[in-house]
C-alpha cells in the first residue's frame, strides 16, 4: 500500500512503531528465556516468572503473584500448582486472612531462583553488550520514563473505556 504524502499516519510503517518494535523484542526475549529455563531449570516461562517474583518480593498471595506476573488468577493458580508439584513453592494459610494463602519458595525454589537470576543477569548483560555503557544507562532510564507514560495512558484509556 502506498503512503499518503503529508499524512502524519503515513510517516511510519507499522513495523517501525515503537510499540511494534518493543513487542517484537519482548517476544524474542521471552522465547530465549523459555528455551533457556526449560533447558537449564526445567521450568516454563510462567513458572520462571513466578519463581522470580517470589524470590524477589515474596512471600505473596496468589492475587499479588497474578498481578506481578500479569496473569489472570486461573493461569497463576495452574502455574503455582505446577511449582508446588515440583517442590519449588509452598502454599500456606495466611495468618492475616485465614481464607487466603501465602506463597513462598521452598529451599529447592530458592536454589532455582538463584540459578535463574544468574542466567537472567548473563542474558541481560549479553543483550546490552552491543551498546556503549552510556547508551545502556540511557536506555534503561528511557524505558523507565516510557513505562511511567504507558501506565498513565492505560489509566486514561481504562477511564474512557469504563474498565
Amino acid at each position: 500500500m502506498k503512503k499518503q504524502k503529508g499524512s502524519k499516519a503515513a510517516e511510519l510503517v507499522f513495523g517501525e512503531l515503537l510499540s511494534t518494535r518493543l513487542h517484537a523484542l519482548a517476544g524474542i526475549s521471552a522465547t530465549v528465556t523459555t528455551l533457556r529455563m526449560r533447558r537449564k531449570l526445567n521450568l516454563t516461562l510462567l513458572e520462571w516468572r513466578a519463581v522470580g517474583h517470589l524470590g524477589s518480593y515474596g512471600p505473596l498471595s496468589l492475587k499479588q503473584l497474578a498481578q506481578r506476573t500479569g496473569l489472570d488468577k486461573s493461569y497463576a493458580s495452574r502455574t503455582v500448582t505446577a511449582l508446588v508439584n515440583k517442590g519449588a513453592i509452598v502454599s500456606e494459610r495466611s495468618e492475616e486472612d485465614g481464607r487466603g494463602v501465602v506463597l513462598s519458595l521452598t529451599e529447592h525454589g530458592v536454589k532455582l531462583f538463584h540459578e535463574g537470576m544468574e542466567d537472567a543477569h548473563q542474558r541481560h548483560d549479553h543483550l546490552l553488550s552491543t551498546l556503549p555503557e552510556s547508551d545502556r544507562e540511557k536506555l534503561l532510564s528511557i524505558l523507565g520514563v516510557l513505562t511511567t507514560q504507558a501506565k498513565s495512558m492505560l489509566k486514561e484509556e481504562r477511564a474512557i473505556s469504563g474498565g
